[in-house]
């Protein structure tokens, strides 16, 4: 992800970055994936910040953030000691912004698809970007 807008992430979510800087976590890394799910992991990070703060539960931090198998993957560092269903519903927002991210082009933004590359790489992208980088629609079915 581009550094400003990693940073942006970190200074409007501090609270669910305190590990960036921590040499123990993954997140010494950054935010491993394409900018084009900036706003994905942006509104990912205010559902749950809003979410902790009205219901008075342990303060979520991310773990690790990245791309994988060409969609996202968003890692928290433990579930809140809280009611079953609070549980819940943080994960499935959790869920709710990787299955968006499968849709969206990690690139650009705009809609996509899972593609693969000649090495079996993959990546969500947008036709105009899968072109650009020479990835054509992959035949997996891995969202």
């Amino acid at each position: 992800m581009d550094k400003k807008l990693q940073s942006s992430l970190y200074f409007a979510f501090p609270k669910i970055f305190v590990n960036k800087d921590n040499p123990d976590s993954c997140m010494k890394y950054g935010i491993c994936c394409g900018s084009g799910w900036y706003k994905i992991i942006f509104n990912l990070c205010r559902d749950i910040q809003n979410f902790i703060n009205t219901q008075d539960i342990d303060q979520i931090t991310a773990e690790q953030i990245k791309e994988k198998l060409g969609t996202l993957s968003f890692d928290i560092s433990h579930y809140p000691s809280a009611e079953k269903d609070r549980k819940m519903h943080i994960r499935s927002l959790i869920i709710n912004a990787e299955r968006k991210a499968a849709q969206t082009c990690g690139i650009c933004g705009e809609n996509g698809k899972l593609h693969q590359n000649k090495a079996n790489l993959f990546k969500t992208l947008c036709k105009k970007d899968a072109k650009i980088l020479n990835f054509s629609e992959s035949k997996w079915l891995l969202h």
